[in-house]
């Protein structure tokens, strides 16, 4: 029952990986995430793929944004190399203190013509274990896509809708999955709960984007259709191994199952606008679920002539409320940070960088 728990704790992680903010890049991370319908370049393959449509198609591009918790960060990054063989990871930090739950993630991608190729790893990690002791737990789940984005543009000129961006992202996942529970040694030894799990497979996203020209203000509209149709192929191991006092492992016999798991689908609909030309741009997003519904909403505001952004933004949904900052950078290419304020786990507090030529 235990190993089937475990199981079922790491596809909701999974599952709840469309809410996050780390992947889609610092820059609209710093405005709330509200970026269905601004997103432009590499960005697109996260929030919009119509986004693509709006990169300048004779000039390439290249990003990069990565973002982790500030709290146990290097500790979250070590679950990676250890992902199959969590006992190791608890065993080698028998002396540590560890209590980490938190996000990490990344993007990094280039776009030309007006087509973008990207790879967006992110990462669940939880664990917690007291020093001097072999007793804790731990999991880790990464999942990391690689997406193919493009579209097409329609227009229409004697429309108030004069054009319509279209996009989508062809995407192919693996997934890793790893956890432990170690109880019970004390000068005995104790069990283990242990699972290691892989899964590959195949989705795609849709995304529309247009704009609206009315007597005061411009509006840009977006709509996000993520996991159209997303499907993984899982095969998972679980076995109860026992644990010395001395940190030995004796495997117990393994179990191996398979599955199919369909990602449910997000629908995401935003809207921005500009309010003073070359000035300050407000936007918002509601994203919904099968089980949740979310609202973004980011502003900014460009000082100096654009070489320096000022950013921020709010979250709030049944399982989000957050509030994010950010800045941006605009002298020898684009640098961009967003800090990331959980209101409901100051262990997910999140620092993220990122660049683009």
């Amino acid at each position: 029952m235990k190993k089937i728990g475990l199981a079922l704790v790491f596809l909701t992680l999974l599952s709840s990986f469309s809410y996050g903010l780390i992947a889609g890049g610092a820059k609209l991370a710093g405005m709330g995430g509200a970026g269905t319908a601004i997103c432009d370049n590499i960005s697109a393959a996260y929030y919009n793929p119509a986004g693509i449509l709006g990169s300048d198609p004779d000039n390439p591009s290249m990003k990069l944004s990565i973002g982790a918790p500030v709290a146990g960060m290097s500790d979250a990054l070590a679950t990676f190399s250890q992902v199959a063989d969590m006992n190791a990871f608890l065993i080698n930090n028998y002396a540590k203190t560890i209590d980490i739950n938190g996000t990490t993630g990344m993007i990094f991608g280039m776009q030309y013509q007006k087509i973008g190729l990207s790879v967006i790893p992110e990462s669940t990690v939880l664990a917690n274990k007291t020093a001097n002791s072999y007793n804790g737990s731990v999991g880790a789940n990464i999942q990391s896509s690689a997406a193919l984005t493009f579209g097409t543009t329609w227009n229409f000129p004697f429309l108030p809708m004069n054009f319509m961006d279209v996009g989508t992202n062809i995407k192919y996942i693996a997934n890793y999955q790893g956890s432990t529970a170690i109880t019970g040694v004390t000068t005995t030894a104790g069990s283990a709960n242990y699972l290691y799990g892989t899964g590959l497979g195949w989705g795609f996203d849709l995304g529309a984007k247009t704009g609206l020209y009315t007597p005061w203000f411009p509006i840009t509209v977006g709509i996000m259709m993520k996991d159209v149709y997303t499907s993984v192929g899982n095969s998972t191991v679980t076995r109860t191994d026992t644990i010395s006092p001395d940190g030995t492992v004796t495997p117990g016999v393994a179990t191996t199952t398979t599955s199919t798991t369909i990602t449910p689908g997000t629908c995401v609909i935003g809207a921005a606008t500009q309010l003073f030309e070359g000035g300050t741009i407000v936007a918002a997003d509601y994203a919904t679920s099968m089980s949740d519904g979310e609202l973004r909403l980011g502003i900014e505001q460009p000082i100096f002539s654009d070489m320096f952004i000022g950013r921020a933004g709010l979250i709030s949904g049944t399982q989000n409320s957050k509030i994010t900052v950010g800045v941006g950078f605009n002298l020898f290419g684009e640098t961009n940070i967003a800090y990331i304020i959980d209101n409901k786990n100051s262990k997910d507090n999140v620092v993220i960088v990122g660049f683009g030529i």
